[in-house]
């Protein structure tokens, strides 16, 4: 029941959309779907602050629409990028997970991932994600911190990488730390 505008796009050929939502005194709410109006046909639905930003990796060629609502009345603005398809990073997907060694650490920016994976303590699956991946030799208590600048993370580790069925933990908070005692050996995400 939100007050709601709709815009269309076009990508002609394979490429990557960048769409970002900003405004002042405004929270925005945004869907990306290929028919407009049909929710089972939404690429992403995404929600945040001041701003929100869209990152779709090789988009495939047609017509899409963009549905920005929010819940307060606000002045707002839109930008569309449509660029080049480019190749994931590795750990944009399960296939491809970002290894992480005993007492590793990682920094990322999460705009150059797209949402793969979902986990049991978030809402959707469409927020961007990065995947990594870890070996236990032997059993270990497994300590993780994890620190969002601008945004709130949510961290799973789970023996089953894309399925909320295998997790172990699942969590937001910023800074975020956790221990998990007694972790068995096996490979984990």
């Amino acid at each position: 029941s939100y007050a709601d505008v709709v815009y269309s796009f076009v990508v002609e050929a394979e490429s990557d959309v960048t769409i970002e939502v900003f405004g002042e005194s405004f929270w925005p709410y945004i869907a990306v779907m290929s028919v407009c109006g049909d929710n089972t046909t939404e690429i992403r639905c995404l929600y945040g602050g001041s701003d929100v930003r869209f990152f779709e990796r090789r988009m495939t060629p047609g017509t899409y629409f963009l549905v920005v609502q929010s819940f307060v009345e606000g002045v707002f603005e839109v930008e569309l990028s449509i660029d080049a398809p480019t190749d994931p990073p590795v750990g944009d997907t399960c296939e491809e997970p970002l290894l992480l060694a005993d007492g590793g650490s990682s920094s990322v920016t999460l705009a150059d991932f797209t949402g793969q994976a979902p986990l049991s303590c978030l809402s959707s699956a469409s927020y961007m994600d990065v995947v990594y991946e870890f070996s236990l030799a032997e059993a270990r208590n497994v300590r993780y911190e994890v620190e969002g600048t601008g945004f709130t993370p949510y961290v799973a580790i789970s023996e089953t990488c894309g399925s909320t069925g295998g997790e172990i933990v699942c969590d937001g908070g910023n800074p975020q730390a956790r221990t998990v005692c007694a972790l068995p050996a096996g490979d984990y995400y």
